[in-house]
């Protein structure tokens, strides 16, 4: 009883999921689909004709050989003929239309995965099995949503094809007809317990075929080429991959052995019992002494009904095994964000103070708290200085903040009101970020700057004045193409950018949003002393009304700090200003004066 729950359940699992896979085909192109299915049907539907007029083809030349008068038979000929250029036509008109839908399709799902990633929010990230998830929607929806879409076509056409070679079948003997559909069933099942067991190898290697591809990418950076050189890394890196290869081939050989015998065995059974019913069919045409052209009809309609019947039984299977594929999109479409925002209160980026009160988190899937019990108070337009070692939970702190996760414990408020309370794309906006890993994307100059403020990512005046705030104006105005210069070296006309250079267009990037919270995580990491020191030292100058947190290990800079917090392993240890905090001679001092006595 449980078995047939469990049978039930999955056939109706698979149904649902073909259901959505298929209102996702008919979206992505709606015109398409119905003129693929148009196409097929017709074809079809041109079969059983087909065997009805070379029935009477074939009579007529028995006829013609009899009496010398072939009239009949060429016409029969030119309709044989006709039938055939209607099947060609059709055929590249079906070809034509396949590969449209293709595009279509492509198009639609990316859309579809790349909106459920802007949708997500960061905890999803936590977790590796949505990183595959998303490797396997990136590598397998498309081909597979692909491969429904060629299936559902070919069942159409095939079972068109099957009601009109029935209907001749049952006219000779209905028996017949049924042994054929028998004859296909073992190979139906084999190909079902092949495509679960494919199904179950691919699930079990994804994450290491994506650590392949992780590899494999490291080596075509140009950034990392310079160190694979001198560390001589890629033959190692080589060997990693390499090792995983044969791991899969040798496990593969043994599988498709399996694979290859029990498919050979239902091939076999198949085969012989197709031509058991083809003698049937000569014995029974010579008994009751039928023409050629009903022998010739019947025994096409045995091929036409077991490759009709087989092809929709490997359609079957093939949707069975797509459907396992599909999951995988399905189940991203499904995930929902863990933050929702309680209401559609937007956040103007006018606020008196921000307070944290009790505020712990804890990363999704750790049992350790990156921060504990804190609590303070941010004040506008004035700036904040967040020290200590690392791990202390400086930049935890920044994301709950941005509102990148909702604290585990406690609440953060704005003038009072629960940051929860706030619409989050509202939140986003008046928040400008430098992050110490931020990212290098690979458009031009103006876009790379412009993407800071992406509804204004063409305002070229706000972009060149985000420009030279951060001192990248100079530099970017002796590259080839000025602001219109592609980055990276890996795209014809690219060119590579010092990480300094790279740095000052993050820091630009920043200064061109509409924001009244900025937030810079060691945005003079990769500065030259010298352009650090331009940058620090009109700080306050170049934010005007902004609220500024940020994130250094480098004292000189912390000075310009209306405040400072010093966090350790978690923990709000102290606050003040530079001097109260050295007076404390406490965690700051310790840290300060080690990093002092390293210039003195």
């Amino acid at each position: 009883m449980k078995k047939r729950e469990i049978t039930i359940h999955k056939i109706i699992v698979f149904l649902s999921n073909i259901k959505n896979i298929l209102i996702i085909i008919k979206r992505s192109s709606p015109s398409t689909v119905f003129w693929l299915v148009f196409c097929n049907i017709v074809s079809g539907a041109t079969a059983p004709v087909q065997l009805f007029v070379w029935k009477y083809f074939i009579d007529s030349v028995t006829a013609a050989i009899s009496t010398g008068v072939y009239r009949n038979s060429i016409q029969w000929l030119l309709a044989l003929c006709l039938i055939s250029i209607i099947n060609a036509f059709l055929s590249r008109l079906n070809a034509h239309f396949q590969k449209f839908q293709v595009d279509y399709l492509n198009k639609y799902i990316s859309n579809i995965v790349m909106d459920k990633i802007a949708e997500l929010d960061m905890s999803s990230y936590d977790n590796a099995e949505m990183y595959d998830i998303i490797e396997r929607v990136n590598q397998e929806s498309v081909p597979r949503s692909v491969s429904i879409l060629t299936m559902i076509i070919s069942f159409i056409h095939n079972i068109t094809v099957l009601i009109g070679t029935v209907s001749v079948m049952m006219i000779f003997n209905p028996f017949i007809a049924l042994l054929c559909c028998v004859s296909t069933v073992p190979m139906f099942f084999v190909s079902i317990s092949i495509s679960v067991k494919q199904y179950n190898i691919f699930i079990k290697r994804v994450q290491k075929l994506r650590f392949v591809e992780y590899i494999k990418s490291l080596n075509v950076k140009y950034e990392n080429i310079k160190e694979l050189k001198i560390y001589r890394a890629v033959p190692f890196l080589k060997n990693l991959m390499m090792r995983t290869y044969s791991e899969y081939l040798k496990e593969d050989k043994s599988i498709r052995k399996k694979f290859l015998k029990n498919l050979t065995i239902t091939d076999i059974i198949q085969n012989v019992l197709s031509y058991v019913l083809k003698i049937y069919v000569l014995v029974e045409v010579v008994v009751e002494k039928r023409t050629l052209g009903d022998l010739t009809m019947y025994i096409s309609s045995l091929d036409n009904l077991a490759e009709s019947i087989r092809s929709i039984l490997d359609s079957v299977a093939s949707l069975y095994t797509d459907n396992l594929y599909i999951e995988n999109l399905l189940s991203l479409i499904k995930a929902k964000p863990k933050m929702v925002s309680n209401s559609e209160k937007q956040f103007s980026g006018q606020f008196s103070q921000i307070n944290f009160k009790n505020v712990s988190f804890k990363y999704p899937g750790s049992d350790r708290y990156s921060l504990k019990e804190v609590n303070l108070t941010i004040e506008a337009n004035k700036v904040y200085a967040l020290v200590g070692l690392n791990g202390s939970g400086k930049t935890t702190m920044v994301k709950l903040l941005m509102r990148l996760y909702d604290p585990t414990e406690g609440d953060i408020f704005v003038d009072g009101v629960n940051l929860k309370d706030y619409e989050l794309t509202s939140l986003y906006k008046k928040i400008g970020v430098i992050f110490q890993d931020f990212i290098k994307y690979p458009l031009n100059v103006a876009d790379n700057i412009g993407i800071g403020n992406i509804e204004g990512i063409h305002d070229m005046e706000t972009i060149v004045a985000a420009a030279k705030k951060s001192g990248a104006d100079s530099f970017i105005n002796l590259l080839p193409q000025k602001y219109q210069t592609l980055i990276q070296k890996e795209w014809d006309e690219g060119t590579e950018l010092s990480l300094g250079q790279w740095q000052k267009i993050a820091i630009s990037r920043a200064f061109t949003a509409e924001a009244s919270i900025l937030v810079l995580d060691e945005p003079s990491a990769s500065l030259d002393p010298k352009s650090e020191y331009e940058l620090f030292q009109h700080f306050k100058e170049m934010m005007p009304n902004k609220t500024c947190l940020l994130i250094t290990h480098r004292f000189s800079n912390v000075r310009l700090a209306d405040k400072i917090y010093v966090l350790k392993d978690g923990y709000l240890l102290e606050e003040g200003d530079h001097y109260s905090l050295l007076n404390k001679k406490g965690l700051y001092y310790e840290l300060f004066d080690m990093q002092v006595s390293s210039y003195r």
